[in-house]
């Protein structure tokens, strides 16, 4: 789902969040007899990232850095966990920005 398709209420981006995680299971399970550690080609992260909407349009950057040799260990870390973890702090610095006391 591209970042401008994000819901703006809380329930809404609460329940996307159950969909992606409930999405990641799926793939991890699917994986099962899997080396984790072979590489993920980058046509595939280029097809999945930009064909399947995973990447938004102006982020082709990021396209790039996941297609830089990445294995699947990596993607499976990088993507469910990392990532979310990256856009709770930039949520934190935009709280801060428009004056929110932390809680």
């Amino acid at each position: 789902m591209p970042i401008d398709a994000l819901p703006d209420d809380l329930d809404a981006l609460r329940e996307y969040w159950g969909a992606v995680s409930h999405a990641t299971l799926e793939v991890v399970e699917s994986l099962r007899g899997q080396s984790l550690e072979d590489v993920v080609p980058a046509d595939r992260v280029g097809r999945v990232a930009n064909e399947l909407g995973a990447v938004g349009p102006n982020a082709g950057w990021l396209t790039e850095f996941w297609a830089k040799g990445r294995t699947r260990a990596w993607m499976l870390a990088q993507t469910p966990l990392l990532h979310p973890y990256g856009h709770w702090f930039e949520a934190r610095v935009a709280r801060g920005l428009w004056g929110c006391p932390s809680p």
